[in-house]
């Protein structure tokens, strides 16, 4: 490890989607974020405490987890994000080690640099060469700094720093018990679609389920996010009978 690591560390929110669009409208399923704090406490010496949140795609997972980031996430000194989800063919081939690939290989590399850890996906040497693979534990340059997150690598009464990892999209239990950093002391935040995941004995609280949105919220956010964007881009040009239709949709919701 060399220099100086620059505190906070959070991910760029950005980073969360695919797509280079963020949604500005956003519903917290009501009291997650106080669940997530109940357990994962900012305080040290509280060993390791873990939680998963799991639903289907596209209820909001990674949304609620961006959210809790932005809001949340000065509650410690460094957030860092690991995805686990599987690239798609050719880059994923499970019949081939070589290509037994996801985005854990490219996240894990900016945590890396972002802590300063001098690890190269490239080397040919040590025991932090790539390609990082599914269902083997953190390189060891990551899980040495987590079981002592010094602020300042080379001064040995350094201030610990406080640190939240997320492990996005894991498949398989498998693929998370070996990158629980068991000895450590700090959080784990995990997203997955599997309930098995959800209910493994290592992780420390009970997961949250993440559902759809409760009908009078689905009715707000189709209000903001579909007709008052429609207008906006459209202005005076917006049919009349489109607006007509759309008010039947929402009165036909409200009253199912």
């Amino acid at each position: 490890m060399a220099g100086p690591i620059k505190f906070p560390i959070l991910p760029n929110l950005h980073d969360f989607f695919e797509s280079s669009i963020v949604e500005d409208i956003f519903f917290e399923q009501e009291g997650l974020f106080d669940k997530l704090d109940d357990a994962l406490p900012d305080c040290a010496g509280s060993g390791l405490k873990s939680i998963a949140l799991c639903g289907p795609a596209g209820v909001g997972k990674t949304r609620h987890v961006r959210e809790y980031v932005n809001k949340r996430g000065q509650r410690f000194d460094a957030v860092l994000r690991i995805s686990l989800k599987p690239l798609p063919p050719p880059f994923n081939d499970p019949d081939d080690p070589c290509k037994r690939s996801t985005n854990f290989s490219d996240s894990y590399l900016k945590a890396s640099g972002e802590l300063h850890l001098g690890v190269n996906i490239n080397s040919n040497e040590g025991e932090d060469k790539g390609p990082f693979e599914l269902g083997k534990p953190l390189p060891d340059a990551l899980v040495q700094w987590l079981k002592c997150p010094k602020k300042t690598s080379d001064d040995e009464q350094s201030e610990m720093a406080k640190w939240l990892v997320i492990f996005e999209d894991v498949v398989d239990p498998d693929h998370l018990r070996p990158l629980l950093p068991i000895l450590c002391d700090g959080c784990v935040l995990v997203t997955t679609q599997n309930p098995q995941v959800r209910d493994l004995k290592c992780l420390s609280a009970p997961g949250i389920n993440v559902g759809p949105l409760p009908i009078k919220k689905g009715v707000e956010y189709l209000k903001k996010h579909v007709y008052e964007r429609l207008v906006e881009e459209k202005g005076t040009g917006f049919p009349s009978e489109a607006k007509t239709q759309y008010q039947k949709i929402l009165q036909r919701i409200q009253q199912d």
